[in-house]
């Protein structure tokens, strides 16, 4: 509703407004909160790129599902909405992390 980000940069292309392997602005590797005054939405930091935000949310018995984008990779790829279900819930995973979650209605 503020219409700080399009739904294109929340679901095609989040490489402008985060922490994205192709963003000039230092993207590529792991950075701390609050970095970049461009990679924030209505004041919250990070919910595109960075890390996956890794939840509790079952696909199936063995998997549970990554929201988000990560550093390593493009913001055309893995988008602030972007959905993955392929992590097995017992293993470790150097860029998951947890973060806040941004809602939008349509």
């Amino acid at each position: 509703e503020s219409k700080s980000k399009s739904i294109a940069e929340i679901c095609d292309d989040s490489t402008s407004w985060g922490n994205y392997w192709n963003n000039s602005e230092a993207g590529g590797s792991i950075r701390s909160t609050g970095y970049s005054e461009t990679w924030k939405a209505n004041n919250i930091y990070d919910l595109a790129g960075n890390v996956y935000d890794c939840t509790l949310e079952a696909c199936s018995t063995a998997y549970r599902v990554f929201r988000g984008g990560v550093y390593g990779d493009y913001g055309y790829n893995y988008p602030a909405d972007y959905r993955s279900s392929y992590c097995y819930p017992y293993i470790s995973v150097s860029n998951c992390g947890c973060r806040a979650a941004l809602w939008m209605s349509s």
